[in-house]
Order: structure tokens, then sequence, then C-alpha cells
């Protein structure tokens, strides 16, 4: 029989359950990631690492997380990836060894961003194979965006989900459609903060599980058992403000999944239930039989509990099933887009009197509806523009107010156009056409300048200075002086071009004189055929030859 007493038996067994402790890692990449981030670090999450990366210097510095990463200096500037997938996928693997190391030794790596932009699209999946390669449970928590915000930036995430789904273990997906429906009169940041919500529950959930000791505990074996090699997963949110209403609770998770897919027959989930002092095995227990209802009868399911005196009477559960087939969601989504601006309705020739009326009135309720959430969703894109659009603003001011005549300029040109590159996606994004017709110009004209055809003059500065202000309304909707600048900037083009030297481009007049025009005979002499153009120049070069 040992001598030791309780107190040494005690420090023994916290050694070792200290040196088998679960090092878990939470990295949001890009903006929707960063925000993500930012909240668990607000809500205090215990036990965890929390990581955040970024493109953008900006959105970083605000960012709040125990290690940040910039990545991609060298092909960004700190500037962003511009919506770009692939910049953030080059941006990631630039600084692949510094992610590496902050992610070695993990257990468990959860990786949470918003795909359809640049950096959290394109770095993601190659922070995952980072994380899967260290021997890491790796479980990705993702936005998809809206429908409204376009096929280009839903194919950046499609393409985005499939490299994910090859490189993590389980990807958890928030169908950002869906929140629209929870929560359709909800201020617009009241919404994103919603939706951040989301995401920090099912990350908080299933880190919980593990650290923190409940009615019903679970360790880090039993989450590996749901979670690894779980593919595409679903998550549901069910509360009620009475212990009472057990079941609604979690029939609420079942019927609000925030995945437009059905969970019918799945074989693994995993069932996370928060109450106040009130919860009881009995009823955490209903709660597990009504979600196993309405899975495969052989499925695997892990279940958890856990007191939290804060929320009274009322009754939460989080409910994650995995092994969803994704392969029909993801075609048939894209399949919509393609579809939808066509829609066919089909009346039949045997409908009359008040069938037809019926008829006739269902379907102008359906065009209001579909009306009012198109208008919902466009002010939701608006914002997310706006917001985007503003930090590119505020670095092209920057760099416009410290171009000089008589100084290198080059740093501040350059990042002029980086700045014009980022609005130029954006805006293409958003159908702001008039901005992006502009964002190209501004980078014809910067590159110019950086290659020395451009003098900086002052009639030159001073255009540059009018651009910031002249961005801002022209996304407020005051386009006028935006288009005034456009003529200005292809009257300096033409001139630059036609003199094949600098002295041409120093003076140029107001923006109501049109381009100079080639002459007819000129315009007669060029062949249409096999048109090719490498820039916006050569394009207007030809048409005004066509004038």
């Amino acid at each position: 029989m040992s001598n030791k007493t309780n107190a040494e038996i005690d420090k023994e067994l916290e050694e070792v359950l200290g040196s088998h402790k679960t090092k878990i890692r939470i990295i949001g990449t890009g903006g929707g990631g960063n925000n993500t981030v930012t909240r668990l670090l607000e809500v205090s999450v215990s036990e965890v690492d929390v990581i955040a990366v970024n493109t953008d210097a900006q959105d970083l510095l605000y960012a709040k997380a125990d290690h940040k990463i910039l990545i991609g200096r060298n092909i960004t500037n700190g500037l962003g990836a511009g919506s770009d997938p692939q910049k953030g996928e080059d941006s990631a693997k630039e600084t692949i060894e510094e992610l590496e190391e902050i992610l070695s030794g993990s257990d468990m790596v959860f990786i949470t961003c918003g795909l359809g932009g640049g950096t959290g699209t394109g770095s993601a999946p190659v922070i995952a194979d980072i994380a899967k390669k260290s021997g890491a449970l790796t479980i990705a928590v993702v936005t998809l965006p809206f429908s409204d915000e376009g096929i280009v930036r839903w194919e950046n995430a499609r393409k985005g989900l499939e490299q994910l789904q090859n490189s993590v273990d389980t990807v958890i997906v928030v169908q950002n459609d869906l929140l629209l429906d929870l929560v359709p009169d909800m201020p617009l940041n009241a919404a994103f903060r919603f939706a951040d919500e989301i995401l920090v529950n099912a990350v908080r959930g299933i880190t919980e599980l593990v650290t923190e000791r409940g009615l019903v505990n679970l360790d880090f074996a039993d989450v590996k058992t749901i979670m690894q090699n779980g593919g595409l997963a679903m998550i549901g949110l069910g509360e009620t403000e009475s212990q009472d209403d057990i079941e609604e609770a979690a029939q609420k998770a079942l019927q609000n999944p925030l995945l437009d897919i059905d969970i019918t027959g799945a074989k693994s989930a995993l069932i996370h239930i928060t109450g106040g002092q009130e919860l009881s095995l009995k009823s955490a227990k209903t709660i597990m039989k009504t979600v196993a209802e309405r899975l495969d009868p052989s499925a695997k399911i892990i279940w958890g509990t856990r007191i939290d005196e804060s929320m009274g009477h009322s009754l939460r559960v989080m409910l994650i099933v995995t092994c969803l087939k994704s392969e029909k969601y993801i075609t048939s989504k894209t399949d919509r887009f393609r579809t939808e601006s066509t829609p066919n309705f089909e009346i039949s020739d045997e409908s009359h009197g008040q069938d037809e009326t019926t008829e006739v009135e269902v379907i102008e309720a359906s065009e209001q509806a579909s009306s009012l959430n198109s208008s919902k969703s466009q002010k939701v894109f608006s914002e997310i523009f706006m917001e985007e659009a503003e930090t590119d603003i505020s670095v092209m001011a920057e760099a416009i107010g410290n171009l000089d005549a008589k100084s290198d300029n080059k740093k501040y040109l350059q990042d002029i156009s980086n700045s014009a590159s980022s609005i130029y996606s954006s805006s293409e994004l958003f159908d702001y056409n008039k901005i992006s017709e502009f964002a190209e110009l501004l980078g014809e004209l910067t590159k110019d300048g950086l290659n020395g055809k451009l003098i900086l003059s002052e009639e030159v500065l001073e255009l540059f200075q009018q651009m910031p202000p002249a961005l801002r309304n022209a996304i407020d909707g005051n386009e006028q002086d935006l288009e005034a600048i456009k003529l200005k900037i292809l009257t300096l083009l033409d001139s630059v071009t036609q003199s094949g030297d600098t002295d041409s481009a120093q003076d140029f007049d107001s923006a109501d004189e049109e381009p100079e025009i080639l002459n007819e005979s000129e315009a007669r002499a060029d062949e249409i055929e096999d048109l090719e153009y490498s820039n916006v120049r050569e394009a207007v070069k030809y048409f005004d030859k066509l004038l």
C-alpha cells in the first residue's frame, strides 16, 4: 500500500493532466475570420490559443488575438488581397514557415473565415494543409456568401469550399442567405454580429466539450471520433426561455439549420446542451432522443451538458451533424445562379375564373417577397463595399498627399496602384461599374508614372488630389465628379501614347473636352479583324478611331 498522502497523489495527477493537456488553436484568416477570433477573445474562451491572420495590415491591427501574422508582405504590401483568392493562397505560402511554427504541436486546430473573398478563401486551405500535416484534428468553420453577391463571389466560395474539404477533417458551413431569414429585421451591424456569434458558438461549444467540466463530460478522443474525417457538417442552434420546453429547443436546432441541406439519415452528430441550475440529465436525454430520431439508427452520437448560471431558466442546444453529402448541394447552388435569372412559369390551360386570380395573386406575392429580399441584400452588399472601399481610398489619399513633383514617387504611385486594383476587384464583384472603370484607368495612369512616362506636373498632382473625394461621392451615388476625372485621365493617357515622351503629358484641358479623335482617313486605315487589346488605353484608341 502506498504511503503517499492525498495531496501528493493529487499533485501527481495534476502533472499527468498537464503533460497531456489538449492543445487547441483557433486561427481566423481574412476579415471575417479576424472578426470571429476577436469576438472569441471578448467572450473569454478558456484554454485555447487564438491567432489572427490577414493580408490587410489595417484589419489585422484592430483584430484581437493572442498572436497576429501578416501574410504576403511582398505580394500585397499589407493592403489586402483585393478579393483575389490566388493572392490569398500565394500570401499564405510566402509565410508558410511562420504558420508551420505557430501550429506545431497542436491537437486540434479550428480555421474560421468567410468564403468568397480573397484572403480567407485563398489562405484557409493552405493553413488547413499545415495543420493536418502536423497531426492535428482540423476543423473549418466558414460562412458562404449571400446569393445576391453574384456568381463570381459564389464561384470563389465554391472552389474554396471544395479545397477545404480536401484539407480538413470537418468543415462546418453557415449559409448567409439563411441568416436573413432568421433575423430579417435586425440592423446591419447587429446582423453581422449575429453571424459572428454563430461561428463563435460553434467553436466555443466544441472546445468547451473538451476543456470544461459538465454534467456529462467528454474528452478530446470523444470529439475526435465524430469530427475526424467528418466531411461537410451542419450546425443548428435552438434556444428556449424555459426548460419546460425541452423538445422545442431541440426542434429549433433541427428545423433552423444554417446550411440548406437535409440531415435525415446522417451517421454522426455532436450535441452540446447548456442551461441554468435547473438543467437535469433527464432533460438532456430528452433532447438527445429528439435529435436521434432524425438520424440513421446506427448513427454515432456524442453529447455533453454544461451548467451556465447566467442562463437562468433558459436552455440552449447546439447541434453539429457531420458526414453530410455535399456534391448535390454544391452543384444545385451553382446551377441556380445560371437559371434563376430566367424563371419559367407553367400555367395550365384548364385554369380559369377564381383559380386564375389566385394564381396571379400568388405570383405577385412571390415577386414582392423576392423584391423585398433583394432590397435587404443589396443594402447589406452596399455596406460591405463601402467598408472595403473606404480602407483602400484612405490608403490612396495618404499616398496622394505624399506625391511631390520634385521627388521619387515610386513608392506612393505603387500604393495608389495597389489601392486602385483592390477597388477595381471589389467594385466588379458588387457591380459598381462606373467605379471599376475609373479604377482600371487609374491603374493605367499610375503604370505610366512608374514607367517614367508621366510627369507629375502641378496639374497632374491636382488631378490626383481630386480622386479620393470623387470616389467617396460616387459610392454615395453622385458620380459626376468621377466621370469628369475619367475624361481627364483619358486625355492624359492618349497624350502620353501619342507623344512617345513625357513632355506632352504635362498639360491637359478641362473634363468637358473629349480626348483627341483621329481623322476619318486614319480610322479607315486600320483593320477591324482579330481585335485584341492589352489594356484599356488600346481599346479607347480603337474606338476613338471609329468615331
